[in-house]
């Protein structure tokens, strides 16, 4: 079961969960396969938007909505809560196209959620 992450309680609970666990999977949703030219509006043709961030933690699949309408986004303090509990956790990161998807957190989530705290990559070994 996928949940829907998109206010401050929430996204407390997703935090809780991630710095419990050993492992978090991360994959970036976007529209457009280009991260290093980020191109504005919704379905560009070239470049990318970042249109949302899906989580996968203690057997639960979790989704935060970023570049939807308003109304049905996440806030920003609940994206900034997850990506800071994603930095702090010594739990191992898992991504299926780890190179897209920290382009895409470093490129794209800071030009979609101003002042987000920057995604700390950590290569595992």
């Amino acid at each position: 079961m996928k949940h829907l992450v998109r206010d401050t309680n929430e996204a407390y609970w997703l935090a809780q969960d991630i710095l419990r666990d050993d492992a978090v999977g991360i994959d970036t949703e976007t529209f457009g396969q280009d991260p290093w030219h980020p191109k504005a509006g919704l379905m560009p043709w070239n470049g990318a938007a970042m249109s949302g961030l899906s989580v996968g933690v203690n057997g639960q699949g979790y989704y935060l909505p970023i570049g939807h309408r308003l109304g049905q986004q996440a806030t920003s303090y609940a994206i900034d809560h997850v990506i800071r509990a994603l930095n702090e956790t010594p739990a191992q990161h898992v991504m299926h196209h780890a190179q897209f998807d920290w382009a895409v957190l470093e490129q794209l989530l800071p030009r979609a959620v101003p002042g987000i705290t920057p995604f700390r990559w950590r290569r595992n070994t």
